[in-house]
């Protein structure tokens, strides 16, 4: 009879695994990749992967949400800014520093989220999470009076997180966007956003 894996050793199988199907979907794309190879380069069985992600697409939206989890890791992310606009321009930075890190992932992530509805469909609450680190900071930035009380700063942040990926993926990936230019179109748009939620003055 076969004993099912301890803890830890699951735990470190499905860490292997996420990193191989980060190396094989950066360097192949999705379709081109396989769980076969994913499994090879892990040096694991290749039914694991439907054992703990339930195929290659649930893999595929593991690592994302791995990559979301790291961005919420409080040591992964900068201290609270003292502005709005300083909130909002760390967080661009420090979004436009990851996606270019992951950019050959994202290549091979992108197509999958636009044509595949079953990750469609798992892909919303990863998103959702994604931008509740900033959302948290503009709502502390709102219970100080630095942002107007009626302003929805949920939406705000998902308005910043719909930018960030726009402008550090498909701009500066697929456009070639220099530094000096995405500098200066964070810069104006953390600007103009933050005088948009601004609390009138007295």
């Amino acid at each position: 009879m076969e004993r099912a894996p301890r803890k830890r050793d699951k735990e470190a199988s499905k860490q292997a695994l996420m990193q191989a199907g980060l190396r094989v979907f950066s360097e192949y794309g999705y379709d081109a990749a396989t769980t076969k190879a994913i499994a090879a380069e892990a040096g694991l069985n290749e039914q694991l992967i439907t054992r703990y992600f339930g195929g290659k697409a649930g893999l595929l939206l593991e690592i994302l949400s791995s990559f979301v989890d790291q961005e919420l890791d409080g040591a992964n992310y900068l201290p609270a800014a003292a502005t709005v606009e300083e909130e909002i321009l760390q967080f661009l930075r420090h979004r436009d520093r990851r996606l270019l890190e992951l950019q050959d992932f994202f290549r091979a992530f992108l197509p999958m989220s636009l044509h595949d509805e079953s990750i469609r469909d798992r892909l919303r609450p990863i998103l959702m999470r994604e931008s509740s680190v900033l959302r948290d900071r503009l709502a502390a930035l709102q219970e100080r009076g630095a942002i107007r009380r009626d302003a929805d700063v949920e939406a705000a942040s998902m308005i910043v997180g719909g930018l960030s990926f726009h402008v550090s993926f498909l701009m500066r990936v697929n456009l070639d966007l220099s530094d000096g230019d995405f500098e200066r179109i964070v810069t104006e748009f953390g600007r103009d956003m933050a005088a948009g939620l601004a609390a009138a003055r007295p």
